[in-house]
């Protein structure tokens, strides 16, 4: 602040050589000027908040309130939870109950259904008996009255149909034939008179009958039948032949004298049957849904046809399971007896699950599971049956109530000696039994939830009395909670958080005095205003600290008190406010601590309250961002506060040293510094230049020591600074050779006025056109896809800083997600050339570019002419990947399908490189800035050289990090907003774009051994797959990327630039 007299508002401390050093007045108007604005509180208001907040009861209060609270909703809680539990498990135990009976139930019907189709077993025995007493010999044998046999074998078994199927050689054929077109065949017509007289005769369609007939006779010669279509043919081979001879019912349209042997749904049972001499059960047999006038679907007719008959009406087949059973005839009853003729049933197995349950049993499942042919399920309710579907259906939610029934097969009883085994290696059935949520339902009485109810309301209601009559206490605790929050605030904001903690804490060896006793923020006041209620300030441990590596800077407004005279008080908290506010921010982005601002001077320390080892760099960046800040701030109020305002200017001034701060108790006591390094930093900016930033000779040493010699320039004549006589001071100056981060930070006249040679000029002007075409591109596919204009944030000026204490090396990814293919973009690709680009972009990125060149250092192998070179053999590799070698036949067929068809070849060809425009402009500027600010060594030679660089960058990538680091500072400097804003639509393009340059770039170090194993890493897993999917071919596309980059920085490595 030009014109001002400066006051000791900071310290008094003891100079190197231990003598209290005076201090001339510093600030001295504006401490006056804010003492006499500064707000006060009432001495009545302070003794109400004082009283308030060292009330212990409130506390007591508050906490018995909310045990008696908690004790009232968990009492609410449990007691109704409880009478719920209990009521639902008596439910619960019900439903059990009723299921396992109803279980039981179906358990006893699943076995008689196969003691029930054991009773076929007495129509074979009869045909055994008849062969014996009649002395026949077979297969010329026909069972006397078999039509009344046969219904009651039906009616027994609860099968469809019976039938006795006799085995015939081939020998016996023709006298076979002969004795069935006989007398022999009586039966038939006994059948039908005998179904006609029970009104059974009318199931069969006419068209049916005449379509599967073969003559006029009662009975067809010797025929098979196909099981889809029902077609009968004669052609029925050599033999032998198990023949379908009496059937009940009998059926025009029927399979008598049909060859059971050719029939797929029957022949493989009957075999086993005649082999094993066995009963057999055949896996599921089914067919399509329909009445018995289908002629599509032979076994539908069937099937219909035999449930109508055994119905009394005209019923449908619904496609559910059948079964053929199989077992043995014998000629005779002895141990010699010979397998002669089988007898056949169909069996339908829903009928079976039919009146096993009470009609107020609605919802059973049942899943009957054949290991030859699957599962089939049906569901009870009540008396009936219903088939719903194939495969096991049952609700997944009372899978916990499976009941699973096998059945104990043993033997068929035949009413004779020898018994016939059931045949165990076959189609094995079992039964799975489930409950529906429909049964459930039926034993959930809801009681339960009305009891639970009526208990919740009666808490409910107390809840309400309590909460009524704790509304007075309540409001009164809101008061007291919002004033101490609102001091527990204004203490967060005068203090660093350690002193913060230490202020609010108790102290261990005072736990028993009077201060300890108090509440934290009524201890702060106590502390901060002197008043310990009769506790020794000689036995109160001070709150102050030594930080023996710090930065302090001083920051006055030259000319400020000429101008702040002619303006309005709100005028001049305007300028200020917005200044300091935006030095704030990047305080707090460069972890530099601010100390205090006294009128329009702005006080900041690095190195506290955390150590920083390299705080000078980061003051030094500091305060050239702040100084650019400044020149924007001023300009932009010009226009409110007046054409002078931009004439205003700063002068900074650094010092490095230790430093001692900390709190001294009184009135509007403050976090303080105090040493001789605050008092060397103050005269560095009274002895100042307007907008120029003057460091001590310490500052600039630790600086060179540091790698940035070229930051600091001696300043020609000497400073003559009061109680330190004549010192050598330097000027800190980033517009010469800026190689770091900071170098951004310089003004826009520093930057433009920086000097390239025309050699560099040239290979600036390539890459600017080399990088406005990948810019084009994005434009264009922009364009092209026609994405809103609303899809950017107009808020954002699209800056990104990694977080603290995240490097470069944290954000490595093991893979990098391309843009997916569209016909959009293909298009956009071939039009791109097309798009104009605002000269101001086109000046701005040329600026940045140029910045770039001038951020390189002159050694032989990371100079700008190396980046060039670099970046021209990535734009050769990138557009040889993108043309495929492909011969004349190949791109003709491919062109002829179009160039979109072309275009996703190419595509594929690249794993998505190729039109994907954010990745090749991030490729190719990876390139151009590689090895920006390279010193010339390698990593671990830096390292030595530069360790609060290896310490920074945890000795990983050091210069590679460093490069990424300078690199894209300078692209957030705010003269490239609008240049990020063309490039960038939302933040996530801008974080992707990060994410492939710092991928790119680092991928350049390729000594690092973690680096290498995730990379071996990536390529296993990219080339372990023939037939990649999204991901892997995105690992392909990470693995191209940085072998093109890493096969053009190392080929250009090798060798001088020159050769190049």
């Amino acid at each position: 602040m030009s014109g001002s007299t400066h006051s000791n508002s900071f310290s008094i401390s003891n100079s190197g050589n231990g003598d209290t050093i005076e201090e001339e007045p510093l600030f001295a108007d504006e401490i006056e000027n804010n003492s006499g604005n500064s707000s006060t509180t009432d001495s009545d208001d302070l003794g109400k908040l004082e009283e308030q907040l060292t009330e212990k009861r409130s506390h007591v209060i508050n906490r018995l309130r909310a045990c008696v609270m908690a004790v009232l909703v968990l009492a609410s809680i449990g007691v109704s939870l409880t009478v719920y539990i209990l009521s639902n498990e008596a439910d619960v135990d019900a439903f059990e109950i009723q299921y396992t009976g109803n279980v039981d139930k179906i358990a006893d019907a699943f076995q008689g259904v196969f003691t029930q189709i054991g009773a076929i077993s007495a129509l074979a025995a009869d045909a055994s008996a008849q062969s014996v007493d009649q002395n026949s010999t077979w297969p010329f044998q026909t069972l006397s009255n078999f039509h009344a046999r046969g219904a009651n074998a039906r009616s027994m078994s609860g099968a469809l149909s019976v039938s006795l199927n006799h085995m015939v050689n081939e020998s016996d054929r023709l006298l076979w034939e002969s004795y069935v077109l006989g007398s022999a065949s009586h039966w038939v017509d006994d059948g039908h008179t005998f179904q006609s007289n029970l009104g059974l005769d009318s199931f069969e369609s006419t068209e049916n009958v005449e379509y599967h007939s073969l003559s006029e006779e009662n009975v067809d010669p010797l025929h098979i039948v196909d099981s889809v279509t029902g077609v009968h043919s004669t052609e029925v081979g050599t033999g032998p032949f198990l023949v379908a001879w009496e059937t009940s019912p009998v059926l025009r349209s029927g399979a008598t004298n049909s060859d059971r042997f050719q029939f797929d749904a029957v022949s493989e049972a009957s075999r086993i049957s005649i082999e094993k001499e066995a009963a057999v059960l055949s896996g599921f047999v089914a067919a399509s849904a329909g009445n018995f006038s289908n002629q599509e679907g032979f076994l539908t007719s069937h099937f219909a046809t035999l449930r109508s008959i055994k119905e009394g009406s005209t019923v449908n087949y619904l496609g559910d399971p059948m079964a053929f059973f199989s077992m043995p005839v014998f000629d005779s009853f002895g141990s010699s007896r010979q397998v002669v003729a089988t007898a056949e049933a169909v069996i339908h197995w829903r009928s079976y699950f039919h009146d096993i349950l009470p009609e107020n049993v609605q919802g059973i499942t049942l899943v009957l599971n054949n290991t030859c042919s699957g599962s089939f399920t049906y569901e009870i309710q009540g008396k009936h049956v219903y088939g719903v579907g194939w495969g096991d259906l049952h609700e997944p939610e009372f899978s916990k109530y499976r009941e699973e029934l096998i059945v104990d097969l043993g033997y068929v009883e035949d009413g004779m000696n020898s018994e016939i085994p059931w045949y165990t290696d076959g189609c094995e059935y079992t039964l799975e039994v489930y409950p529906t949520q429909t049964y459930f339902n039926t034993f959930i009485t809801g009681a339960s939830v009305n009891v639970t109810f009526a208990v919740g309301m009666v808490f409910f209601y107390s809840i309400l009395m309590f909460i009524f009559y704790d509304r007075l206490v309540e409001s009164r605790q809101r008061i007291i909670m919002a004033k101490a929050t609102k001091s527990t605030a204004i203490v967060a904001s005068l203090f660093p958080k350690n002193v913060r903690d230490r202020l609010l804490q108790v102290e261990p060896q005072r736990k028993s005095g009077v201060l300890s006793s108090l509440a934290p923020t009524q201890r702060v006041k106590s502390f901060l205003g002197g008043d310990t209620n009769g506790v020794n300030d000689a036995d109160a441990q001070p709150i102050a600290d030594l930080f023996p590596h710090c930065t302090v800077l001083f920051a006055d407004i030259t000319n400020f008190t000429a101008w702040s005279s002619t303006r309005e008080p709100a005028q001049v908290f305007v300028l200020l406010q917005s200044l300091f506010q935006a030095f704030d921010q990047i305080a707090k982005r460069r972890r530099v601590f601010k100390v205090e601002t006294i009128g329009d001077s702005y006080v900041a320390v690095t190195g506290l309250p955390e150590p920083q080892s390299n705080h000078a760099i980061i003051m030094a960046k500091f305060a050239m961002e702040a100084l650019q800040r400044m020149n924007q701030v001023f300009r932009n109020l010009e226009e409110t506060l007046g054409p002078d305002t931009g004439d205003l200017g700063m002068r900074f001034g650094l010092h490095s040293g230790p430093v001692t701060a900390g709190v001294l108790k009184g009135d509007r006591a403050r976090f303080q510094l105090f040493g001789d390094t605050v008092n060397t930093a103050a005269r560095m900016e009274s002895t100042g230049v307007r907008n120029r930033i003057q460091i001590s000779s310490t500052t600039a040493e630790i600086l060179q020591q540091s790698g940035h010699q070229q930051w600091v320039k001696p300043r020609e004549d000497g400073v003559h600074a009061k109680g330190k006589g004549v010192l050598s001071t330097f000027w800190l100056n980033f517009s010469e050779h800026g190689s770091d981060t900071s170098s951004m930070v310089g003004s826009k006249q520093s930057i433009e006025s920086q000097k390239i040679s025309k050699a560099q000029e040239r290979m600036v002007n390539w890459m600017v056109e080399l990088l406005l075409g990948n810019i084009k591109k994005i434009m264009s596919v922009r364009k092209k896809s026609r994405r809103k204009s609303n899809d950017r944030d107009p808020n954002h000026d699209m800056t990104y800083h990694p977080p603290e204490g995240v490097i470069c090396l944290d954000e490595i990814k093991k893979c990098m997600n391309m843009s997916k293919f569209s016909a959009e973009t293909a298009t956009a690709f071939e039009t791109f050339s097309d798009i104009q680009i605002d000269p101001s972009i086109v000046a701005s990125l040329k600026q940045y570019v140029e910045l770039m060149a001038g951020a390189y250092k002159d050694n032989p192998f990371h100079n700008f002419s190396h980046a060039c070179h670099v970046t021209m053999s990535v734009h050769k590799l990138l557009s040889r990947i993108v043309a495929p070698e492909l011969t004349a036949d190949q791109y003709n067929n491919m062109a002829q399908r179009g160039e979109i068809e072309l275009a996703k070849h190419l595509n594929d060809y690249s794993h998505g490189i190729v039109h994907d425009p954010w990745a090749l402009f991030a490729i190719t500027f990876s390139a151009m800035i590689h090895d920006v600010d390279h010193q010339g060594v390698s990593n671990a030679q830096l390292a030595k050289e530069h360790p609060e660089l290896a310490t920074n960058y945890r000795d990983k990538s050091i210069a590679e990090q460093n490069s990424v680091d300078v690199a894209w500072d300078m692209l957030m400097m705010e003269q490239f907003k609008d240049l990020r804003k063309c490039i960038f639509e939302t933040k996530e393009e801008l974080l992707r774009f990060r994410q492939l340059l710092v991928n790119v770039v680092l991928a350049t170090d390729i000594f690092d051994k973690e680096l290498n194993a995730l990379r071996k890493e990536r390529w296993t897993e990219a080339f372990s797959n023939s037939e990649p999917g999204a991901d892997v071919n995105n690992l392909r596309a990470t693995i191209v990327i940085e072998h093109v980059i890493q096969a053009s920085d190392v080929s250009h490595t090798m060798q001088h630039w020159h050769v190049y």
